[in-house]
């Protein structure tokens, strides 16, 4: 790709809900890597493919606010 042809590498700190059924929503960059394709393909991949156990609030799973990194790094 592109981002590996002009050695990007960087850290997205992402914005996201999750949702009472475990998945990914509203995914936003709280903080850039530095590459915008690299951010992009970060929110691409945390809300198509990633899933988390859902907070629970009176034993019911609620919405909650979350943030993570993803780090893109070149081997």
């Amino acid at each position: 790709e592109v981002s590996v042809r002009l050695n990007e590498e960087g850290t997205t700190t992402l914005s996201f809900h999750v949702m009472p059924d475990g998945t990914v929503s509203g995914a936003t960059v709280a903080k850039s890597s530095g590459s915008d394709r690299l951010d992009n393909a970060a929110i691409s991949c945390v809300e198509r493919s990633w899933h988390y156990t859902p907070a629970k609030q009176d034993g019911q799973a609620v919405e909650t606010a979350w943030q993570a990194n993803v780090v893109w790094k070149l081997h």
